[in-house]
């Protein structure tokens, strides 16, 4: 059996990064919310409170980090034997230099087009069209993967916004 100190020295990593990752959120919870979201005089007109979302947020990232803390101080390491799985499942291939820019390039001209269309297109057809430039920028070839990715986290992103936190994208 290790010791606490040895698991520690295994997954320094994890357990400081657990460790900032529950400040971070006691941060979010206790300090930026109460002091930066303001509540209207008549909160009963509102659907949701507007510091529902910040609050769920900071709570996550401090519940997730704590799993990341216990984890390494119970000594749960990766294995760096096993080999990361690809949508593929094939072994990723090289990327030259100047494909890597060139993509990289493509993504920032498709990121300043997203924001530029936004607010006149509107979030769901820019937002397909975008996901999907991505997608095919990184590599992804698979019609079927495309279309249900580009089409359905839009519509799931703006389902949820709309119908269950009451706030209604351009």
């Amino acid at each position: 059996m290790n010791s606490i100190k040895e698991r520690l020295n295994l997954n320094k990593g994890d357990f400081i990064l657990g460790l900032l990752g529950i400040l971070f959120g006691a941060y979010i919870v206790f300090v930026a919310v109460p002091n930066t979201v303001r509540l209207p005089g008549n909160i009963r007109f509102f659907y949701q409170r507007p510091d529902v979302l910040p609050y769920t947020t900071g709570i996550l990232i401090a519940l997730f980090s704590a799993l990341i803390l216990f984890q390494a101080l119970l000594g749960k390491e990766t294995k760096e034997e096993q080999k990361p799985v690809d949508a593929c499942n094939e072994e990723p291939e090289e990327i030259s230099p100047k494909d890597l820019m060139l993509s990289v390039g493509l993504l920032i001209v498709c990121i300043f087009l997203y924001i530029a269309f936004l607010p006149t297109v509107g979030y769901l057809v820019t937002s397909i069209i975008f996901l999907g430039c991505v997608l095919l920028i990184c590599g992804y070839r698979n019609i079927l993967f495309l279309l249900l990715i580009s089409v359905g986290v839009p519509i799931a992103l703006s389902t949820f916004f709309e119908r269950f936190l009451y706030v209604f994208l351009p």
